[in-house]
Order: C-alpha cells, then structure tokens, then sequence
C-alpha cells in the first residue's frame, strides 16, 4: 500500500500531532538501531542470541508459557547480527545449560528469568 506524497503532505497539515509521532516513532526505531550497533560491537554472540531469543519469547508467548518459536538458525543469525556457526555454537551451550530447548528450524526459552540474567538484562 502506498500513499502519494502530497497526499501524505495534506494529512499531515491538517493534523498537526502527526509530526510529533512520526518524530517520536523515527527517534525511538534511531534508538534501537544505535543500541543494536553497539551490541554487535561489544556483546558476546551468546548474550545477543540470548536478548534476541527473549524478545522473540515474550512476542509468541506474552504470558510466560514457554511456546515454540519458529525460526530457523540462518533467520536468527541475522537477526543478531552474527554468523550461523557461531548462533549454532551459542545455541548449543544456551541448550546445555538448560536454558532453551532446541527442535528443527524451532526453539524454546525454558526460563526467561535465567535466560534474562545470562544476557544481563535481569
């Protein structure tokens, strides 16, 4: 879907507070790019598969019931900015200590509480 620009424009103009949340919008999603950059800088890829992996856990299951979340190694190595080898190493040591169970091209945070304080974010 899309939208012309001076159409955009004339919504815009006639509603004043739009700037305002698109200002807000751009400046958190700043946010969370910068803080991103900078955890690919200084964090441990077993702490960012960690973080990733508790934002993807509260997504599917909000409640606390640890669901299943569909995602294969390739889409989470992406998404922490890491190399598939080294999600799948993080993975294994995260399974060892019991803190994700492991399927194929699925995962499961068994704990979030323990899995927040390795990622440091406890």
């Amino acid at each position: 879907m899309s939208v012309e620009a001076s159409a955009f424009n004339e919504w815009r103009e006639s509603r004043p507070y739009v700037d305002r949340l698109l200002v807000k919008a751009l400046a958190s999603r700043i946010s969370d790019m910068s803080e991103q950059v900078v955890e690919a800088l200084f964090l441990p890829v077993g702490v960012r598969v960690a973080r990733r992996l508790l934002l993807l856990d509260e997504a599917v299951a909000p409640t606390g019931v640890g669901a299943w979340v569909r995602i294969r190694q390739e889409e989470l190595a992406s998404f922490c900015g890491a190399s598939r080898p080294a999600v799948n190493r993080a993975l294994s040591d995260l399974a060892r200590s019991g803190l994700v169970e492991r399927g194929r091209g699925r995962l499961r945070v068994l704990s979030r509480a323990p899995l927040a304080k390795y990622a440091g974010i406890a």
